[in-house]
């Protein structure tokens, strides 16, 4: 295992998509249904463009206690590309985002958008998992769940 600063390293602007209860992790992807206008915008300009998006925790809880734009949603985010799965007539689509790793949310950007945008610092993880180590994790994983079945 390699290990990295603890530092943030490179800054760039990112779309935030903003979600209760959903996280992405990264080296994970997470499929997702946009329907709503200011987010169909904000995900054909992530295709078109490559920017990146950040996918958000949103706490409604904090919203109602500050202001700001990014002040209802966690500072640490999965971020990824995006890749366009189904476009639907109505201009709804499916699409996918491939966590490329973790940023922390510094400030707003542009906010005459109908959606948010931030600038971001890249968090480098601190271990890199080899291939070896995520097969055995899942293995043990496996046998943990493997071993509560049977208890019930």
């Amino acid at each position: 295992m390699s290990s990295v600063s603890d530092q943030p390293t490179v800054s760039e602007q990112v779309f935030v998509f903003p979600l209760p209860k959903v996280t992405l992790f990264p080296g994970t992807a997470k499929p997702f249904n946009i329907f709503e206008p200011r987010y169909i915008e904000m995900f054909n300009e992530a295709i078109e463009t490559g920017t990146m998006v950040a996918v958000a925790l949103s706490d409604p809880a904090r919203e109602s206690r500050q202001s700001g734009v990014l002040e209802f949603v966690r500072a640490i985010a999965g971020c990824g590309e995006v890749q366009l799965m189904d476009r639907k007539p109505d201009g709804t689509m499916t699409v996918l985002v491939q966590a490329s790793g973790k940023v922390r949310l510094t400030s707003s950007l542009n906010p005459e958008l109908s959606y948010i945008t931030a600038q971001a610092l890249w968090i480098p993880e601190k271990t890199k998992l080899g291939e070896q180590a995520v097969i055995a994790e899942r293995v043990e994983g496996e046998r943990r769940l493997i071993v509560l079945t049977e208890k019930t």
